[in-house]
């Protein structure tokens, strides 16, 4: 697909407004003041032609927006498409072309407990994910066609569960893959969490998302999160 077949979109939940001196960009990723009064002037009157392709858009706008994260290129089926997780794909993907073409074509195997299959069965059909496979089995176990060193288990940490990869090391208490101790909001949340981070990996390591970043930690008390690239949620 050429450059011209693109179309540029705001990512979900950015924010661009004009001010006198240029566009203030809040972003999912950040945020970025870009100083050009000539680019303020115009962003009302160049909006909606964002997705009608980028012949005609100035170059320093197509820039700025896609060097803050604010907007995105993306094939026009990508750009119109309602489906829930290819519209997170567009809130955090680097390429999310492409990876949704590598969620697509991957198929997760789910090996959990009814707590945690229920949680995942439901946030699947709410995200409107194809190709997930659910089995009852001990604990909470994500693997797709990546490997096993790609494979997300959910496990006891002491008072904590441990979203990791398998195989990865584990330091302090004993852990143990049987989670019916735990509150079922906390296996929830836990399962709900290693589902996101199985289609993280699945989506490539270069043009994928990256969030949440294992190990994630699920504090039973709070329920919040907290995960190894300093990243939390309540």
């Amino acid at each position: 697909m050429s450059g011209d077949d693109l179309v540029l979109v705001l990512r979900p939940g950015a924010m661009v407004r004009p001010r006198p001196d240029g566009l203030f960009v809040r972003a999912l990723l950040g945020e970025k003041f870009v100083r050009s009064p000539h680019l303020a002037a115009r962003w009302s009157a160049v909006q909606p032609a964002l997705t009608a392709g980028l012949a005609g858009l100035p170059v320093g706008l197509v820039s700025a927006l896609v060097d803050t994260g604010a907007a995105v290129l993306v094939s026009p089926s990508t750009a119109a498409s309602t489906v829930p997780w290819h519209r997170y794909a567009l809130s955090w993907a680097h390429d999310p072309d492409s990876a949704i073409a590598a969620v697509s074509a991957d198929r997760l195997r789910v090996t959990a407990s009814a707590v945690e299959s229920a949680t995942i069965t439901r946030s699947a059909d709410r995200w409107g994910l194809r190709g997930v496979e659910v089995r009852p089995g001990r604990g909470c176990t994500i693997e797709h066609s990546g490997g096993p060193a790609n494979t997300v288990v959910v496990e006891t940490h002491g008072h904590h569960l441990v979203l990791r990869l398998a195989g990865s090391s584990t330091e302090g208490c004993p852990v143990s893959s049987d989670l019916s101790g735990y509150a079922s909001p906390t296996r929830g949340i836990a399962a709900g969490t290693a589902l996101l981070a199985a289609l993280a990996l699945s989506s490539g390591a270069s043009t994928g998302w990256s969030r949440p970043a294992l190990p994630v930690v699920v504090d039973a008390d709070t329920l919040s999160l907290r995960a190894g690239d300093g990243w939390s949620s309540r």
